[in-house]
């Protein structure tokens, strides 16, 4: 999942966020509606929520734990384990 957050540059008190959007368009519609309120520029930045969030991993039908995604890369290259099926929030291995 990607969160797309708009920051308004404002000059005088620093940057802040507006809002954030789970979709590009309407993140750029509310970058225009908020350089339009605030007068300063806006920039949208995403934000690639998968690479940050943690996992609960089921090994051999036993909960071993959470790990991150990139964690989670390096583990499966490094062992015999292999996935069975995965969810946003659950990875079960056999191995």
């Amino acid at each position: 999942m990607k969160l797309y957050v708009i920051i308004v540059m404002d000059t005088a008190d620093g940057p802040y966020t507006w809002a954030d959007e789970t979709c590009p368009a309407e993140a750029e519609i509310g970058a225009s509606q908020a350089r339009h309120q605030t007068g300063y520029a806006t920039v949208v930045k995403c934000i690639d929520l998968k690479r940050t969030t943690m996992v609960q991993v089921i090994l051999n039908d036993r909960k071993i734990g959470m790990i991150s995604h990139a964690n989670l890369d390096t583990y499966l290259a490094s062992s015999k384990a292999t996935i069975t099926s995965r969810t946003e929030s659950t990875i079960v291995l056999k191995g």
